[in-house]
């Protein structure tokens, strides 16, 4: 990772931010600086809500609220996967003490 930091423009809203992003950081910050604007938009153009900081506040809410769905959703796959292991391996254990009871019957 290089030091190389230097202020990077973004658009919020038609609003202008300077934000300290090292160089191999900057197309990623981009891109979430662009959906952030997007889902902003969104909440701007219901009409429901029309002042820039509550805006930013349900867009944040909506955010994390998708971030907790998708890291769930990950916990449970990864339960899902630990279980499959631990019943294969059961049942390896399983055969093997069989085949420990064959032999000695």
């Amino acid at each position: 990772m290089s030091d190389d930091i230097s202020p990077l423009k973004i658009n919020i809203l038609n609003k202008e931010y300077l934000i300290n992003c090292p160089e191999e950081q900057r197309s990623e910050l981009i891109k979430a600086a662009d959906y952030l604007n997007s889902q902003m938009q969104k909440i701007k153009g219901d009409g429901k809500v029309v002042e820039f900081d509550k805006i930013a506040i349900m867009a944040a809410v909506n955010l994390s609220y998708d971030l907790m769905q998708f890291t769930q959703g990950d916990k449970e796959q990864h339960k899902t996967e630990h279980h499959k292991q631990l019943k294969k391996l059961n049942n390896k254990v399983d055969d093997a003490l069989n085949q420990l009871l064959q032999l000695e019957i």
